[in-house]
This record gives structure tokens, sequence and C-alpha cells, in this order.
């Protein structure tokens, strides 16, 4: 292609000033970003014109539909103190009555001394047995060497937070002799004799409030001694972390006999995200159930939003077509007794009694249970995956023989999501507020599993179970079970390193397009094996991750589902943490790391078919360049071209579009995700440090010239020469 005359489109738009490097052009711009410390990491190789890209539109085949999702799972605090809206810690005082052995001790009462608000040291997580899959890195595995590598660095890390105190010379009491209900039979009692007292709850690593903002509170509360005629009031405020400044307050009198809820809305008059809510009495003795409180800002109709806003945002914006979960180690648990079941977190949130997540060390109210994980696949327009636990934790698997209960509970799951309201869990799921059916099309059986006594023969009684009553319904094993049963779909992990992963991304090549062989990656990611203080990914890291997408494109007839993991991580959690997570928060701000806009684009320019596209490089390595070309309409008269540069230095790419059905507009879209190198990341205080920046440009034509900036995506959007104008791809 040497000496053919073919316009060079530049890329270099790592600032965003996209109409001021264009508008130089040529010397210009290189003079622009030469001042502004944009060149540099160019050497010899850079901008040497060794790699070429060919689409050939005349060579297609469907993109799997659903291919670009999400997978949840309850670990790091994805969901208490993160997704899941409440602000109150340990709502029910379950999780204080675990870690102080009273929750399941035939003790009627346990007085809290000084010592029970220090926190409690946890079991370690068990180092993890070998691996089902030869090509996985089990995710318990890495925890396993987290964990271990923190007990030597602070064993502060590994403990509980306690969020509940006491007020001056309160005595607190758990106490079992007056159960709210079946599901939460612990209470906590507030006596406060001696003057003024109470109980603050500090939520997670502070309660976030903001000036004007409206809180739906909630809690029960009743005498202490029923048969007291005297009159008692208990006051409610959110304050500041010390008590000193007072942000909103309620007070409610005659508090009965009985169990009684009791609701008010709280606005705050001042932004504060270290607040607290303190429940105080003048003197004598309380009874206090569940103490609730949730943002009212995205409430419907007079209630509220199970979600925190920002982050439901920034999951909309992964455009995820499917939702795998609640996990994940997290549905095994380290043994069965704390794996995740689903029937106790259905119905009223006073009555679930919440579980001890025994994977990732800390207490889970389950609040997000079922119902509310379907209602954030209808949220996000997304397919729901429902993974099931087929009888096996990480220390134990239950015989075939014994198995019926948990194949029953399976089959019962897919009835309160999919049945009608005259079914019995149908009809729970509608008085729980939706009566229309769920469409329900995929069943995870277990999760890492295959290798683990009784796994198959559990597999198989799921499998024959659960397609006699529903025979459309798919299921998708931990690995490709071969001859020992039917696969219809299997689960495939990867962690590893950056080099790995762009080299990993010819791995779905060799495999053939077939039902038995269809494969999930569901879950896959960079890691770099460090623990940072605050975890987060970089460029280097997300546009390998890139490269191994583009063969997940090209083999998107084999990989129908593909997900990153872990999907979140509030950085205040007590505990290991994954070196690399999609979103960060705390419990005020949130964003997205380099990966998560790698993600993003590539579901955003998912398409409808795959282009076959080949690059003819003078390296075997392909000189750190990779591609994939989708048509985002069925007459591919549309383009995405996806060129991914994991080299150090810029390189310019010479792209060649043949058998076009349509003639390509000169006039496109670029986006270019590129750092100042390659250890660029974002942070709470630059965000938007990796952010995609999007321009238009002019020379668009079936061959022109790329330059890619070092370790970048850049995505071009062609359209039709007899589009009218520029189309706004985002």
């Amino acid at each position: 292609m040497q000496g053919v005359n073919r316009p060079k489109v530049a890329m270099l738009l790592r600032l965003g000033l996209f109409s001021v490097v264009l508008a130089l052009g040529g010397c210009g711009a290189r003079e622009f970003l030469r001042r502004n410390g944009l060149e540099g990491r160019s050497n010899a190789a850079a901008n040497s014109l060794n790699v070429k890209v060919t689409a050939d539109v005349s060579r297609t085949h469907p993109v799997a539909a659903n291919l670009w999702g999400i997978f949840f799972e309850e670990i790091q605090h994805a969901g208490e103190g993160g997704l899941y809206a409440e602000l109150v810690q340990d709502r029910s005082f379950n999780g204080l009555a675990y870690t102080q052995a009273f929750l399941d001790s035939d003790a009627s009462e346990l007085v809290l001394g000084p010592t029970a608000f220090e926190g409690s040291h946890l079991n370690l997580v068990p180092a993890a047995q070998s691996n089902s899959l030869p090509v996985n890195q089990s995710l318990h595995g890495i925890a396993a060497q987290l964990y271990q590598h923190n007990t030597h660095q602070n064993s502060a890390e590994t403990s509980q937070p306690v969020s509940w105190r006491p007020i001056g010379d309160t005595q607190l009491t758990l106490t079992k002799q007056y159960p709210l209900n079946g599901g939460n039979k612990i209470a906590m009692r507030l006596d406060a004799d001696s003057g003024a007292g109470g109980i603050i709850n500090t939520g997670f690593w502070g309660i976030s409030v903001a000036a004007g903002k409206r809180y739906e509170l909630s809690l029960y509360l009743r005498k202490a001694q029923p048969s007291s005629d005297s009159g008692m009031s208990v006051e409610v405020a959110l304050e500041s972390a010390h008590g000193t400044q007072l942000h909103a307050s309620v007070a409610f009198d005659d508090i009965s006999a009985d169990w009684q809820q009791y609701r008010a809305t709280l606005t705050a008059n001042a932004t504060d995200t270290t607040a607290r809510l303190a429940v105080r009495l003048q003197q004598g003795a309380v009874l206090l159930g569940m103490v609730s409180l949730f943002p009212a800002e995205n409430g419907v109709e007079g209630s509220v939003s199970p979600f925190r806003s920002d982050i439901l945002s920034l999951l909309k914006g992964l455009q995820p077509r499917f939702l795998r979960f609640p996990g994940g180690c997290y549905v095994e648990g380290v043994t069965l007794a704390n794996a995740f079941y689903w029937k106790p977190s259905v119905g009223p949130l006073e009555q679930r009694p919440g579980h001890w997540n025994g994977m990732w060390q800390y207490w889970s109210t389950d609040g997000l249970g079922l119902y509310e994980y379907m209602l954030l696949s209808e949220e996000l327009g997304a397919e729901p995956i429902w993974v099931l636990n087929n009888g096996l934790s990480h220390q134990e698997s239950v015989p075939t023989a014994r198995i019926q209960g948990m194949v029953q509970d399976a089959l019962d799951s897919i009835e309160f999501i999919t049945g009608s309201t005259s079914t019995q869990w149908g009809g729970l799921r509608a008085r729980m507020g939706h009566p229309q059916p769920w469409a329900l099309t995929y069943i995870g059986v277990g999760n890492e599993d295959c290798g683990k006594p009784f796994y198959t023969s559990n597999y198989l009684a799921f499998f024959y179970a659960i397609k006699e009553r529903y025979p459309d319904m798919q299921l998708i094993a931990n690995c490709d079970m071969g001859d020992d049963a039917p696969t219809e779909m299997w689960d495939w992990h990867w962690y590893t390193d950056p080099d790995s992963m762009f080299n990993g991304r010819y791995t779905f090549d060799s495999m053939s397009v077939a039902k038995d062989s269809y494969v999930f990656a569901s879950e896959y990611a960079v890691f770099d094996w460090g623990i940072p203080t605050i975890p987060r990914g970089t460029i280097q890291g997300a546009i390998a991750e890139a490269a191994f997408m583009t063969g997940m494109e090209r083999n998107s007839e084999v990989v129908q589902l593909a997900a990153y993991a872990p999907l979140l991580a509030n950085v205040n959690h007590k505990g290991a943490l994954c070196p690399t997570n999609l979103v960060i928060y705390d419990n005020s701000r949130a964003f997205g790391n380099p990966s998560y806009h790698v993600q993003a684009l590539f579901a955003q320019h998912q398409g409808l078919h795959y282009v076959q596209t080949d690059i003819d490089s003078r390296s075997a390595r392909d000189n750190g360049v990779a591609a994939s070309v989708t048509c985002q309409d069925d007459g591919c008269s549309r383009l995405s071209i996806k060129l991914v540069n994991y080299a150090q230095f810029t390189q310019t790419v010479a792209l060649r579009i043949k058998h076009s059905p349509v003639p390509i507009s000169a006039v496109g879209n670029v986006t270019v995700l590129t750092g100042l190198d390659y250890q660029s990341t974002n942070s709470f205080e630059d965000p938007h440090n990796v952010y995609p920046r999007t321009a238009t440009f002019k020379d668009m034509s079936s061959e022109i010239e790329v330059e890619l900036a070092a370790f970048s995506l850049t995505v071009i959007a062609t359209a039709p020469a007899s589009a009218p104008a520029a189309v706004a791809w985002s």
C-alpha cells in the first residue's frame, strides 16, 4: 500500500481539545502536542507504517445479541454500602449479634460491654483448593492470597466494622425476648436510666447527606416494659459525626406497648459525608427494631428506589445486555451455612433475617434479594442470569441423593420469577409489587465447582429437573462437561497480567461453533497481583482487555456472553480489595476506571454483524495492534472500527475497508481512549483523567492511515455517503 495517497486521521487527541488539534493539523498539531508534553513516548518504531488492517464487509457473521454484559457479586460492599441505597449499616442488629456469637446461641439476652463496639476479628478465608478449570485463576484463590497478605500487614483490615454505638452511659442489650417477627428475632434494648441517652449508627463509613435532599426514615419501636402506663418519646436525628450539628430530626411520642413502625421524611439542612443517625430518649428503656434510612431522590410514587443513583447511572452507562447475579463465590459460601438462599431474601424487608457473607467477610441484610436483582435487570434493560447453588460450598459437597430439596428450591425460584399470580411463588412476587412475570432464559448451575465431589451428578439432577418443567431454559455449566453431561453453555474465567491478557486475544479462535461449545466468559480482568491502597486499573490493563475483547467479538459465534469482574468496590471495605475493579466509590462519590470506559465503548459499538478483520504485520506480535470491525445495521451501511494499540509508542496503521455495500461518507466520528503514560488511571480527585474523547473528522474513506496513540483504543464510526450530516455517536 506504499505510494498510495491516503488521508491521515490524526488520533493524538489525548487532551480532548479536538477542535484545536484538528484545526492546527500537520506540524502545528505536533507542536501543540509537544508543548503539552504529549510527545516523548515515541521511539524508533513510532509512526512507522508496519501494520495493515483490512475489513472485508462481504464476509460477516452475526454478533451474539447479548455479548457484552455485567456480573454483580456481593463482594467488597458491592451491595451493602454500595449499589443498595440503604444508609444504615446492620439495620436489624443481626450482624452485631453474629459477631458477638449471640445470633445462634441459646442465650436470650446479651449485655454489650465496651469491647463489643471495637470490631470482631474474623475467620480468614481458607486456602484455595485445586481449581476445576485449568485455564482459570479462581477468584476464590485470589481471595485467599489477598487475605493471607492482609493478615501479615494489619489484622484490623479483616475486622467487621461495628456501626452501632451507645450515646453517653446508655446500656445496650441485644435481646431475643421480644422478636420483631419470625424472620428478625433480634432487638436492641436501650436503657438510659441515668438521663438522656440513646444509640447512634455511623452507616457505611459515615452517612452521606446533602443539603436540601430528602431521606426516608423507618424504624420499629416498642416500650421495654409493656405494662408501663407512662408515655415515652423518642427523637431520631441526622447529625454531624460528633453530634455537634443537627442536620434534621423528628420526634415520635407515645411509643406503643407493642411493636409499631414509625416513619418520617427528613430533609437535610447541610451537606455532610460523615454524618450519623441518632436515636435518643430522655430516660427509661425502649426496644428498637429495624432502623432504615434511604435517599428519596429517585423514589417513585411514594416508594424509594433500592439502588444508589450515581452507581446505577454508571451501570446504565455500560449498556449491559445481561446481568449475572448474585455471584460468584457469594452463591457458594465458604460453607453452606453462609451461602446465599433466595427465599429468606424475598418478602417484606423487616422480615428478612440476612446472613453472614462468609466468602467476603461482612454481614448482608439481603436487602438485595432475588426480587431486587430482577428489578435491577429490568432497570438496566438487561437479560437476567440467575446463578444457583447446586449443593456445593468451598468446603462441602452435598451428595446427589440428598440434593432434591435444593433442586425444588431452584424450581421455586423460577416460578417466583416467571410464574403467574395464581402460583404460590408468582403470587408472592405479585404481592411484593410486580404482578407481571419476568422473562428468564439463563440459569447458572454453581460457580467454579467442576472437579469437586458430586458436581457432575448434582448438575445432572438440576439439568433434567429444570429442563422437564422449563424445556427452553438455557443452563450454564461451570466447565465443558464433555461426555459426562450435556453442556449448553459453560463458564470461562480468567484473571491475569496485562501482557498475558493481550496475548490471549486468540484464545477462542480454535473453538468450534456448536451448541455444546458455547462459552460464557463471565469473569475476566487484568490483575496486577498487588494490593494498592485504592484499587484501580491502569490504561495499560484496560487496553490489554480491549485487545482480548476484539478476540471475543471475532469469535462471538462461540463466545455468547462476556462480563468483566469484579464490577463494584467500596474503597473503605475492611478486607482485601481486588487489584482492579470496574466502578470504585465511597459513600458519596463514584467513578469508572479505564477498564470501565473500554467496556462501555465496546457495548456502545457492539453491532449486529462481525466483519472479517485481518491484520498484516511485520511482527509476529502484530506490533501490539488488535482490531475488530462490526456492522451497526443489517445492511452494513454503518461500521464501528475498533483499533487497539498495545504498544508504548504511537503507531500509524493503514486501514482498508473492502466491499462496502455503500460508499463511505467522508464525515465520521472518532473516539479515543488513552492516557499520558501506561500507568494513567482515574481517581476521586480526577475521575475523567482517562476518559473517551469524541470528535468529528472529514477525511474518512475506504483507505486511510490512522495514527494510534500509545496504549489506546480508537473507535471510528462511519456513515454512508448519503447521510446528510455527521452522526452524533457517543
